[in-house]
């Protein structure tokens, strides 16, 4: 098991915390002034948005499909290295017509991806062991904004007289580095666990007998996991069965109703404490402690889901704090004199812990 953590999970981080990067510094350079070097509002920004989020939703089933017919471990690589090509592009943007083009194929290269991975994650582990892991591998979400701040600090202190501004250089960057993790992804992606070995990894990651044990103990909790083939093409016929499934609906429900709370908080975070009085700096740092907190409180979310054996219970915890800290932040005054109660409130309200790994999950061992 500490093996299969290091191999898969903690490269599977690895993966998200790229997508987390060439995803959130549209909210750093928002904050180095980007809206206003390219004529923007924030009316332009709230149609980028939507437009990246229409775009990924709409690419997430058939990213799946592809994903299922040529293989995660192909696909995944794929999609990284797409998207950091149009990700170090947004260095060129020069108008809204850029910005809106950018964020429809980031969008759409992104979707899809977290669905494969989180696939990819249960061809090795239990139904038990996988909500703490997809809690590690959700861990990229918070940890990348702490250092996506953290970089910004620096980065968008760079200025040439090629590229004037420093949310250029965010992004050629940070997409490189993207790219790198991409490439790397080819040779670090075994389609299953008796794939292992390979012309560029003759020893594979087990001995024969750690293969058997990884396959036994996996067939033993699932024993669908049988038949898997990773390279089988979802027919349309299993395909309108899946949509059908409303033994799931439920746990969707769920999950929207969770994600919806404090989405509009965070998507204009760094706007609102520019707002507030902050500079561009103090603005990227501080949305540091939230993510900390986040990250805190979704694994001791996962580890207690094991503990107590019930998502259920865990995932209920987490409206009441939204709600609890949503109804103050609605009625506040919002007064300069109040800027520090405001942002306290702020903080908390995000430090919620998020519950994508209990309920995708959830949806693994029910399905």
């Amino acid at each position: 098991v500490w093996k299969l953590d290091w191999y898969v999970t903690f490269w599977a981080y690895i993966m998200f915390t790229a997508l987390d990067f060439d995803r959130s510094n549209i909210q750093q350079a928002v904050s180095d002034n980007m809206l206003d070097d390219l004529g923007l509002t924030t009316e332009h920004y709230n149609i980028g948005n939507t437009i990246n989020l229409v775009c990924f939703l709409a690419s997430e089933l058939p990213s799946q499909l592809v994903s299922k017919k040529l293989g995660a471990d192909v696909w995944i690589p794929t999609q990284l290295v797409s998207w950091s090509a149009v990700s170090i592009s947004q260095a060129a943007i020069t108008g809204k017509h850029g910005f809106y083009a950018t964020r429809a194929l980031i969008g759409a290269f992104q979707g899809g991806f977290i669905c494969d991975a989180c696939l990819w994650m249960s061809y090795f582990y239990t139904s038990k062991e996988l909500p703490f892991r997809l809690s590690l591998f959700y861990i990229a979400n918070p940890l990348t904004s702490v250092f996506s701040a953290l970089l910004a600090f620096a980065l968008l202190r760079i200025k040439t007289s090629l590229l004037p501004h420093g949310w250029q250089w965010l992004f050629i960057i940070e997409g490189v580095f993207t790219l790198i993790v991409g490439l790397v992804s080819y040779f670090k992606m075994p389609p299953s666990a008796v794939q292992t070995k390979t012309w560029f990894r003759k020893k594979g990651w087990f001995s024969d007998h750690e293969e058997k044990i990884v396959v036994n103990r996996v067939l033993r909790d699932d024993p669908s996991k049988g038949d898997m083939n990773n390279r089988q093409p979802v027919s349309p016929k299993e395909l309108l069965k899946t949509l059908c499934d409303f033994d799931l609906l439920p746990i969707y429900f769920v999950r929207i109703l969770a994600d919806i709370g404090t989405s509009p908080v965070s998507t204009y975070m760094t706007l609102t404490l520019k707002k507030m009085g902050f500079s561009t700096f103090n603005t990227n740092l501080l949305t540091i402690p939230y993510n900390i907190l986040s990250i805190i409180t979704m694994l001791l979310l996962g580890y207690f889901s094991e503990i107590f054996k019930s998502r259920a219970l865990m995932i209920a915890t987490t409206p009441i704090w939204i709600l609890t800290l949503l109804f103050p932040l609605r009625f506040w005054p919002g007064s300069q004199k109040q800027i520090w109660p405001t942002y306290a409130i702020l903080t908390l309200l995000l430090g919620h812990s998020p519950v994508w790994p209990l309920t995708i999950s959830w949806c693994s061992a029910n399905s």
